[in-house]
């Protein structure tokens, strides 16, 4: 196994994105924003044209997603920050197809502004489907540490929920403990996480705190297994 980045590979837009997401905790809302879009001003127009135009739209509109999620501790907002892209972070969700028409003419096509939009239709949340069973989780949690699914250690609109489960997968993501860690290192966690019941082997991602750092394991596989371990 081997680091695929260190904080010292990060570009500047990724750590921009880290402390917005960090700050979430301690500031208003509006300070919280300042602070965001004093990196990116087409975000901060596209934010403000939604806002002052909101009654031109069928549904509600939601964003930049990087503004309408609250973590719940600071190791959940470094895992979101570095599971999510970017792009991700800084799109608009809107909950039907005419508007996001309506958005994507007014900002992309009129304004010359780029913007990313996700269409989450109504709104709704889609069922989801988890990665382990029930009796599996359970076992997880009392025996490795794992507190949970990314997706359970931050609130959102269910429309920005939505847009992370279907753009990051965040409800297929583990979150662990210390512990989780010293189970990847002593117990081969990764060798059980990444087997179903048939034995047939399925692709897994892990964030976990361990010795004062924080860690990433990812497991895919196409023509050969490929596990990384990243030191975020």
């Amino acid at each position: 196994m081997q680091d695929d980045r260190s904080k010292s590979h990060l570009n500047y837009a990724c750590f921009i994105m880290y402390d917005t997401i960090f700050i979430n905790h301690y500031f208003h809302p509006a300070i919280r924003n300042q602070k965001i879009f004093a990196t990116d001003g087409t975000l901060q127009q596209t934010f403000e044209w939604v806002n002052q135009n909101r009654k031109l739209f069928r549904r509600p509109v939601h964003g930049p997603i990087v503004c309408e999620v609250a973590t719940k501790d600071n190791d959940a907002a470094d895992f979101l920050e570095q599971h999510v892209k970017n792009a991700v972070l800084k799109s608009f969700v809107v909950e039907c197809k005419e508007d996001y028409n309506l958005l994507y003419r007014e900002v992309r096509e009129k304004r010359k502004m780029r913007i990313n939009i996700q269409l989450v239709e109504q709104g709704k949340l889609a069922p989801v489907n988890r990665l382990y069973s029930e009796s599996m989780m359970r076992s997880l949690k009392a025996d490795h540490g794992v507190h949970g699914y990314l997706d359970e250690c931050f609130d959102a609109p269910d429309a920005v929920m939505q847009a992370l489960r279907s753009t990051s997968n965040v409800h297929s993501v583990l979150v662990g403990s210390a512990k989780t860690g010293e189970s990847i290192y002593k117990r081969n966690l990764g060798d059980l996480l990444s087997k179903r019941d048939d034995g047939s082997l399925r692709a897994y991602c892990v964030f976990y705190p361990y010795q004062g750092r924080k860690e990433k394991v990812s497991f895919i596989f196409l023509e050969k297994v490929n596990v990384a371990r990243t030191i975020l």
